[in-house]
Order: C-alpha cells, then structure tokens, then sequence
C-alpha cells in the first residue's frame, strides 16, 4: 500500500514509504515516543484489523473506524 509517512525523527525532511499495512502501521507506530502508547496503539489497530478480515488498510473508510468506535461503546 503506497503511502507516505514523516520519519519519526522532526529534524529529518526523509519520507518513508509503506508497501503493506504492517510496514505503514509500524511505520506510524514509530512516531510515538512512548513504548506503552506504540504497544497500545498496536493492540488497538490489531483490534480493529481483525474485526475486518480480508480487507487491507487502503480500503478502510471513515464510516468503517466511526462504527468501530461505536461497537466498543455498546
């Protein structure tokens, strides 16, 4: 999956690319300094992938997450 996220490091212009949905969500995941929030936000996106099998990120609609973050709600 083709998309471009800023490296983690502020003070470097290099973009990095994502081929697939691990690499662009490890990708994301790097961006965040903490080890608790990168453990977290991986369960959370593991969550969310799983509740959609087959499908890949690049698919992913806003409507798709909105009825995600309801269905923890409820």
């Amino acid at each position: 999956m083709p998309d471009l996220v800023p490296s983690h490091n502020s003070h470097n212009s290099q973009i990095s690319q994502a081929d697939t949905d691990q690499e662009l969500i490890d990708l994301w995941l790097r961006t965040k300094q903490s080890p608790k929030t990168r453990t977290e936000y991986r369960r959370d996106v593991l969550a969310f992938t799983s509740s959609r099998p087959g499908s890949d990120l690049r698919h992913v609609r806003l409507v798709d997450l909105q009825d995600y973050a309801d269905s923890l709600v409820t």
